[in-house]
This record gives structure tokens, C-alpha cells and sequence, in this order.
């Protein structure tokens, strides 16, 4: 009965890892898709493919959100995830099975292979506890991608290794438990130690201070946020402005709107740099509100164009820029195709 009973424990503990990302691609992936779509009017993605899907111009009738649809299930189908899906579940498995056996053998019950040694359990065992937590997170606040399943086999694959080199530092008697606590760290922290470790050991001199990311600059952007931007290329405010807004929004896993509103501001930013602080507080706080205040100078409405033009010459006072030279630089950013983009998305 103590064998079925370790062996039920162990396959519901295998099943546990893999059953958020399933219903995850089952129903949030599905929803993000729709809410995806939902954002975009016939022009918003006529402009959408005219800037960023290759194309020098569309047929005439095409059937946009058909094509919509083919190109994002192309890129980032279901299908992207059945390898890493694989993957981990044949790790996880195999992770499993050399805990379940160890047990079999500890308590003197059938086994089938020699057991791992105990610093081995701990940090497998360990890693578990870090991957079942991360998929349980991720499925609530519907944040799964491909890559952050292959890093859940990352983990597994490094965290043995890690326990021994670990465990070899301290004493024996806490050998055990480090590695289990070593297990529970995401990869990054553990780089990041190991960094520091090696440093201090070999006398490499200190570390370069870590500077604030320029992508901070901008708000509702802090460390966690810039990290996950750089961690797929887009290091600076530039990349950030001209980048594909439907291709960051999958690769990072944020809202459309919030990623949206990233580049609106990183379009103003190009021009107006640390001055978007003061800007802020007069309505500006992006290129889509630059827009539409440019139109509204433009504006044949009386009323309008008087109410436009106090915004503006409050703008030029602060910025100390003749208005001449701020209606250029308005212009530059009204005119700029991906703040064209970025305005009827928002519209």
C-alpha cells in the first residue's frame, strides 16, 4: 500500500507542473488573443502592417482580420509551446521518478535503481517547490510564455550541480537544506551569486555598480518591468519607440495597452528627453497626447484652437522654446508614421 501511495504522490506531483500551462493555452491564451484584436479598427490594422508587416501596400477588400489572425497563430500558436511542454514534462518526470525510487529504497520497499544522494533530493526537490509556485503565478496573472517554460527545465537541469558546488562552500551539516533553499531561487539570482561569489574568491576587484535602465525614465516603467523589456532586446527608450507593438506585447507578456503606452511616450522622449517630467503636468505625457494637441492648434474651431494654443504657450514657457521651434518639433512627432500608428490604435 506504502509503494501505490508514493507512486500516486509522485504522478500528481508530475501532473501539478504541467497542468497551469495547459489550461492556460485551454483558456487565457485564447482570451489575451481576442483582447488583442479587439484593439485594433480596419485603419489601426492597415497601418499596423503597412509599419510593421513587411508590406509596401494591401489589396483593396482584403480581409485585414484574416490575415491578422494567420500571421499572430503563425508566430505564436499553441504549437510554440508543445516543445517546451515536452521538454519539461519529460525532465520533471525523470526528476520524479529518481525522488520516488530514492524513497522506495530509504524505506526498504522495492526499487529498481541506486538512490541519489541526498544533497541531490533536496535541491531536485527544491526546484520543484520554485517551478510548481512559478506555474501557479503565472497561470493566475495569465502571464505564460515559451520561454518562461524552458527556463522552468533550466531550473531542474542546473539545480543538482548547484546543491554539490554549494553545499562543498559550507559545512556538512547544512549542506542539505542549502540546497534545498539554493533549489527555491530563480536562475537569475542564482547567476547573480555565483557572480558575486567568484568575484570576491579570485579577488577580481568590485563589480561595475548597476546603473538605473534608461527605459525607467518613463513612467509607470520600474526595474521589473525594464527588465522583462530587456530581457527580449529592448535595452533603450529608441528600441522601445519603434518596436513592433504586437510582437513585444507576446514576447513580454504585457497588456497591448500598457505596451502601447510604453512607445507613445518613448516617441515623445526621442524628443523632449527629461523635460517629459514637466510635461507630464501640462497634458503631454505622449506622443499620442502630442498629436492631438497639434491638431487642435490646427483646429478650425474657435474655441478649440484658443484652448490648444494656452496648452501651447504654457508648453513653450516651460520648455523655453520659441514657438516656432516647439510647432516644428510637434509637427515632427505628429507626423512620425508610428505616432500615426500609436493615435488610432488609442482612438
Amino acid at each position: 500500500m506504502l509503494i501505490y501511495i508514493i507512486i500516486t504522490a509522485c504522478s500528481i506531483g508530475w501532473l501539478f507542473l504541467l497542468i497551469p500551462s495547459i489550461l492556460y493555452l485551454l483558456t487565457s491564451w485564447k482570451t489575451k488573443f481576442e483582447n488583442l484584436e479587439s484593439c485594433f479598427s480596419d485603419k489601426a490594422l492597415k497601418l499596423y502592417f503597412l509599419k510593421f508587416g513587411q508590406c509596401k501596400r494591401i489589396a483593396a477588400g482584403e480581409n485585414l482580420y484574416g490575415r491578422f489572425r494567420k500571421n499572430y497563430f503563425r508566430n505564436y500558436g499553441r504549437r510554440h509551446y508543445i516543445i517546451p511542454l515536452i521538454l519539461l514534462g519529460l525532465i520533471a518526470g525523470i526528476s520524479i521518478v529518481l525522488i520516488g525510487d530514492s524513497l522506495l529504497q530509504w524505506l526498504n520497499l522495492s526499487s529498481y535503481l541506486d538512490p541519489l544522494p541526498p544533497i541531490a533530493i533536496s535541491a531536485l526537490l527544491g526546484s520543484y517547490m520554485w517551478v510548481a509556485v512559478d506555474q501557479v503565478r503565472r497561470f493566475r496573472i495569465r502571464d505564460f510564455t515559451a520561454h518562461d517554460v524552458y527556463i522552468c527545465s533550466l531550473r531542474f537541469l542546473i539545480t543538482i550541480p548547484l546543491g554539490f558546488i554549494f553545499a562543498v562552500i559550507v559545512k556538512d551539516p547544512i549542506g542539505i537544506p542549502l540546497a534545498f533553499f539554493l533549489g527555491t531561487f530563480p536562475a537569475n539570482t542564482l547567476v547573480k551569486f555565483g557572480r558575486r561569489f567568484v568575484n570576491q574568491k579570485l579577488s577580481l576587484g568590485e563589480q561595475s555598480s548597476e546603473t538605473k535602465s534608461e527605459l525607467e525614465q518613463l513612467q509607470g516603467i520600474n526595474i521589473v518591468e525594464a527588465e522583462r523589456y530587456q530581457g527580449e532586446g529592448v535595452t533603450n527608450i529608441m528600441q522601445l519607440a519603434y518596436a513592433d507593438p504586437v510582437d513585444l506585447t507576446i514576447r513580454t507578456n504585457f497588456d497591448f495597452v500598457y505596451v502601447v503606452d510604453c512607445i507613445s511616450q518613448g516617441l515623445l522622449w526621442l524628443y523632449a528627453e527629461k523635460n517629459v517630467d514637466k510635461l507630464r503636468l501640462l497634458g503631454l505625457r505622449g506622443a499620442h497626447e502630442a498629436r492631438v494637441l497639434y491638431e487642435w492648434v490646427q483646429s478650425g474651431d474657435t474655441g478649440q484652437r484658443n484652448e490648444a494654443n494656452d496648452n501651447f504657450n504654457s508648453i513653450a514657457e516651460v520648455l523655453k522654446m520659441r514657438p516656432e521651434a516647439l510647432k516644428k518639433t510637434l509637427f515632427e512627432i505628429a507626423e512620425d508614421p508610428y505616432t500615426e500608428f500609436i493615435y488610432n490604435i488609442w482612438r
